[in-house]
């Protein structure tokens, strides 16, 4: 098994460490109250410190274990499209103001680096599945139904939905609660695509990434050692153990021509034929 590079380890999970650094930050100057983690960007930037601080000590760990980074990038693939999404959504649809640290780190910062995370760090995400990106969904998803089952988390503002845009009493939500959606699949495959270029292009330079090599169990019957034959010396097995020839039967041996033997003259000469009673 080929070990990973200690040096390239080391500065992934600085990299990963970070961006949750970067992400965490963002969340407490937005002013770290539970309250309004309903939020996306709020819950989203801290679901990403959470996740990264993770890989950042589960990395090293299992690519010395097992040669490589492990898993299919799904984790990774669910934080970027998330933050995406966020990012998206505030400058382009909110057009929202980035004077403010707290929205630059959580809207545009912290989204860029999680993008080039997984644009060109780590190689899990090059085993990526084209059906992934309806896994990368489920975050946005699950938020979208308890945002429209509870009226836009109004109980957060009082009585009015958290964003101005999205807002479940207006005739048209269904519509641009189903655009968003669909535009984070879009999204979603966007970054399918990416990892596949990524993939050609690590195949290109690197070669192809070696599978792991499944262990063979013990074998249940242990090898037996030939019976001793009688009055003779124990018999060892050898290195090399017969192998049974596979193919037409063997030809009947045909039994040897008996020869006569001639007979020596002995020290006496023959007497007289004996004569039968």
């Amino acid at each position: 098994m080929k070990k990973p590079n200690p040096a390239f380890v080391i500065l992934t999970a600085l990299w990963r460490i970070g961006i949750a650094v970067c992400a965490f930050a963002g969340w407490w100057l937005y002013g770290h109250d539970p309250e309004e983690l309903p939020f996306l960007t709020q819950s989203g930037n801290l679901l990403v410190a959470i996740v990264f601080l993770g890989l950042a000590f589960y990395y090293p760990i299992a690519s010395f274990a097992t040669g490589r980074e492990p898993g299919r990038g799904k984790l990774r693939g669910m934080m970027t499209l998330l933050l995406v999404i966020v990012g998206g959504t505030y400058v382009g649809v909110m057009e929202g103001d980035l004077e403010e640290l707290h929205n630059l780190l959580t809207h545009v910062v912290t989204p860029l680096l999680v993008l080039l995370d997984w644009c060109f760090i780590g190689r899990s995400q090059n085993r990526a599945r084209w059906w992934h990106p309806f896994i990368w969904i489920l975050v946005p998803a699950v938020w979208m139904i308890g945002y429209t089952l509870t009226d836009g988390y109004e109980w957060v503002r009082g009585g009015s939905p958290l964003y101005s845009f999205l807002n479940p009493e207006r005739s048209s939500f269904p519509m641009v609660a189903l655009g968003m959606v669909v535009a984070g699949l879009v999204a979603g495959f966007l970054l399918y695509g990416i990892a596949k270029i990524k993939n050609a292009l690590s195949r290109a330079v690197r070669g192809p990434e070696q599978p792991e090599q499944p262990q063979r169990p013990p074998n249940p019957y242990p090898q037996q050692l030939p019976q001793q034959q009688w009055g003779g010396p124990p018999q060892q097995p050898g290195p090399y153990q017969p192998v049974p020839q596979q193919g037409y039967p063997p030809a009947p041996q045909q039994p040897l021509p008996q020869q006569p033997v001639p007979q020596q003259p002995g020290p006496y000469p023959p007497g007289p034929p004996q004569q039968g009673y």
